[in-house]
C-alpha cells in the first residue's frame, strides 16, 4: 500500500518536473540557482543525518539550518507570499 502511495507521488512529481521543464521562460524564482543548490545540499545532508548520530556531523547541520536554509526559506515565502497578495 505504502509502495502505491508513493507511486501516485512520484507520477504527479514527474508531470509538474516534465511540465516545468517544457516552459521556455521561467521566473526569477525558478532561475535562482544559488538558492536551489543549497536546497539540494540540504537535502543530501538532510539524508545524511537521518543516519548518523555524531556531535560534529550534528553541529554543521545546526549551522547550515541557522545561516543558509533559513534565509533560503524566508526569501522563497517572501516571493510566494507577494504573489498570492497579487
Amino acid at each position: 500500500m505504502r509502495w502505491q502511495q508513493r507511486l501516485q507521488n512520484f507520477g504527479r512529481v514527474l508531470i509538474r518536473l516534465e511540465t516545468a521543464c517544457a516552459q521556455e521562460e521561467y521566473s526569477e524564482l525558478e532561475r535562482a540557482g544559488e538558492d536551489t543548490e543549497i536546497l539540494l545540499d540540504a537535502l543530501a545532508r538532510r539524508n545524511l543525518l537521518s543516519h548518523t548520530y555524531e556531535e560534529q556531523t550534528t553541529k554543521e547541520a545546526e549551522r547550515l539550518i541557522k545561516h543558509r536554509l533559513t534565509p533560503v526559506f524566508r526569501k522563497l515565502y517572501n516571493c510566494l507570499q507577494e504573489k498570492y497578495q497579487q
